[in-house]
C-alpha cells in the first residue's frame, strides 16, 4: 500500500510541473498588450514609429494606438482610436506659412491646444482605454505632455517616443546632456561646426526653452492633468525619469553626433522602405516639366545639409520644387 501511495504522490508531483510549466509557457507565449499614447500626433509625427506598431501587431501583440491620424498600415492586433483628428491641431496655426522655418518653434505656446487635450480625456472610447491594464506603454513627448499623467496612473512599464531631434533639457530627465558647443539646438538651422557667435547664439536658446519648458509649460500641462488623475499625480519630469528608454528619430547619418545614455536610442530612418526608381521622362522629352513634390512634415530642417539631398533627386530639364508642409 506504501508503494502505491508513493507512485501516486510521485505521478500527482509530475502532473503539477507538467501543468505549471504548460501555463508559464503559455503565458510566455501570447503577445503582450501595448498602448501607444499619441492623441495629437500628426502624419509626419507618427510616420517614424508606425512600423513598430505595424510589426508588434504582426508579431501577435495586442496593440491599442490612440492616435490622431489614420496611418498607412495596419494589422488585424491594432486597434485604433482616434480621440480627435490632427487637422484640428493645424487649424490653430492661423497662417501655416509663419511656422515653416524652424526657429517659429522655440517659443511655440502649446497651452493652445489644451481644448483638444480636453476633447481627447472627454471621449468615453478613450477614458475606457486608459483604464485597461498593458504590459508596455509607448508616449509622444513633445505635444502629448497633457497626458503623460496616464503613464504613472495606468503603471506598467513605459517608451517615450520623440519625433523630432529634442533640445538638451529632454534628455537631461536621462542623466546626460547635449553641449551647447557642438549639439545645436534642434529649431536652429545649425550644425555640429559652429563658430563663437553661433555657440553663443545656441546656448543662449538652449536656456531660454529650457525656462520656458520647466516654468510655463510643464506647470500648465501638470496642473491641467491633474485634474482628470488627481492631485498626487507626479510632475512631468519625474515622470519622464522613470521612463524606460527614449527613442529620438534622429541619427549620426544624417545628422551629427550626440552624446547619449544607454537607455537613449536613436532610431531615424526606421520608416524608411526599399528605394524606387525615380521616372526616367525627363530625360526623354524635353519639352515639358515633370514636378516632384518632396514632403518631410514640420521635420525638413533636420536634414544637415538639403542641397546635397536635394540634388540626389534632381534630374536634368525637370523643375524640383521643396514643399516643407
Amino acid at each position: 500500500m506504501s508503494i502505491i501511495k508513493g507512485r501516486l504522490l510521485e505521478t500527482a508531483l509530475i502532473t503539477t510541473l507538467v501543468v505549471i510549466v504548460i501555463v508559464l509557457w503559455i503565458g510566455r507565449a501570447e503577445g503582450a498588450k501595448i498602448l501607444f499614447l499619441t492623441p495629437i500626433a500628426g502624419k509626419s509625427e507618427t510616420q517614424f514609429f508606425q512600423p513598430l506598431v505595424y510589426e508588434l501587431g504582426l508579431r501577435g501583440h495586442d496593440v491599442t494606438f490612440i492616435t490622431g491620424d489614420v496611418p498607412e498600415q495596419t494589422s488585424p492586433n491594432v486597434k485604433i482610436l482616434l480621440p480627435s483628428l490632427y487637422n484640428e491641431i493645424a487649424d490653430k496655426f492661423s497662417n501655416i506659412s509663419n511656422w515653416v522655418h524652424p526657429s517659429a518653434f522655440i517659443f511655440l505656446n502649446t497651452g493652445v491646444f489644451l481644448d483638444i487635450c480636453e476633447k481627447v480625456y472627454s471621449s468615453e472610447e478613450f477614458q475606457r482605454a486608459i483604464s485597461q491594464k498593458y504590459d508596455l506603454v509607448f508616449a509622444n513627448v513633445y505635444l502629448d505632455m497633457c497626458f503623460h499623467g496616464i503613464l504613472y496612473k495606468v503603471g506598467a512599464p513605459y517608451i517615450l517616443l520623440d519625433p523630432w531631434a529634442v533640445p538638451s533639457y529632454f534628455v537631461e530627465d536621462f542623466g546626460t546632456s547635449f553641449p551647447s558647443s557642438f549639439v545645436p539646438n534642434p529649431f536652429l538651422e545649425y550644425t555640429n561646426i559652429m563658430g563663437f557667435t553661433e555657440r553663443f547664439v545656441n546656448f543662449v536658446v538652449n536656456w531660454l526653452m529650457y525656462g520656458k519648458e520647466m516654468f510655463i509649460e510643464r506647470p500648465r500641462m501638470e496642473k491641467f492633468y491633474r485634474k482628470y488623475l488627481g492631485q498626487d499625480t507626479p510632475g512631468i519630469s519625474e515622470i519622464h525619469k522613470n521612463a524606460s528608454m527614449f527613442f529620438m528619430n534622429t541619427h549620426f547619418t544624417s545628422t551629427y553626433h550626440r552624446p547619449t545614455t544607454p537607455d537613449v536610442l536613436e532610431i531615424g530612418c526606421i520608416h524608411c522602405r526599399q528605394a524606387k526608381p525615380l521616372p526616367q521622362v525627363c530625360k526623354i522629352r524635353s519639352n515639358f516639366y515633370i514636378l516632384i513634390a518632396a514632403s518631410f512634415g514640420n521635420i525638413y530642417f533636420i536634414i544637415q545639409d538639403l542641397e546635397t539631398f536635394l540634388g540626389q533627386v534632381r534630374m536634368d530639364l525637370c523643375t524640383l520644387v521643396w514643399e516643407p508642409s
